[in-house]
């Protein structure tokens, strides 16, 4: 009897053991579902990082290009600028032609080209040697006088942008190849009547048509370093260098006006 209850006993003890062991493998099982869990919430939370990561990357890229181009967006805008100020001088030169072509008309008189001389005889200089302006250049040659000069200047002074020749030009005081004269006096160089000279065919090549449209100027004659050329406006720095850039040769400006310049291109360049 004895050695049967040392036998139910040694059962209940392994029965005891095998159900703590298997309490404990349930709890272990529990903490691995746990982890697993975590795991998982984890590998979620991880993948979102990593997406937004990529906007925030996404982000700063663009940022980047933007930043990067702004230069660029402003060296349109300039230009833009520029383009819409010359379009704006262009109109107007072309309504101050029409206007005088009108109050010509009106009066029945001729064209002011009709009546010049061939030279006008002026002096670009004041009794003290210093050059003198253009409006006092004329006032003091008897083209216009001092009550026109000051009605000139005071549109100038509300358009400064505007050149006091085109203003004496538009109100009639005086004729554009008057005013083209005087400039190349003033600037001491030659003044040219395009209807008088025939460019060559060798200077034509050298600049091409859209550097000519775009700056108003001729070719007349050019050489292995130089290249004449007849320009409205002999002080346009910028235009002086497009043409030596474009043309590898050394800019040497004479004086027409820009009528004469705007006629030969049509009829040289098309």
């Amino acid at each position: 009897m004895v050695q049967e209850l040392d036998q139910v006993r040694r059962e209940r003890d392994r029965f005891s053991s095998e159900r703590e062991a298997l309490s404990e493998l349930s709890e272990l099982r529990q903490e691995l579902d746990r982890l697993r869990e975590a795991l998982d919430a984890s590998t979620r939370e991880r993948e979102a990082m990593c997406r937004e990561l990529a906007l925030a990357k996404s982000a700063l890229e663009e940022a980047q290009q933007t930043i990067e181009s702004r230069g660029n967006t402003e060296d349109l805008r300039q230009e833009l600028a520029e383009a819409l100020r010359q379009r704006d001088a262009a109109r107007a030169d072309a309504r101050a032609l029409r206007e005088q072509i009108d109050r010509l008309r009106a009066r029945q008189e001729p064209a002011a080209a009709d009546v010049l001389p061939k030279t006008i005889d002026i002096d670009p200089t004041g009794p003290d040697g210093s050059r003198l302006r253009l409006g006092d250049i004329l006032r003091r040659a008897g083209i216009i006088t001092q009550r026109q000069l000051d009605d000139a200047l005071m549109v100038q002074v509300g358009a400064p942008h505007r050149k006091l020749g085109d203003i004496l030009v538009e109100k009639g005081f005086t004729g554009e190849d008057v005013i083209a004269q005087v400039l190349a006096t003033q600037l001491g160089i030659r003044f040219v009547r395009l209807a008088e000279e025939i460019p060559e065919t060798n200077a034509l090549r050298l600049l091409p048509p859209k550097v000519a449209k775009l700056h108003q100027c001729i070719p007349l004659q050019a050489s292995d370093q130089e290249i004449v050329v007849a320009m409205a406006n002999p002080l346009d720095l910028i235009a002086m260098d497009d043409i030596e850039l474009t043309t590898q040769r050394r800019v040497n400006a004479v004086v027409a006006t820009r009528s004469a310049i705007e006629r030969a291109i049509t009829e040289y360049y098309g």
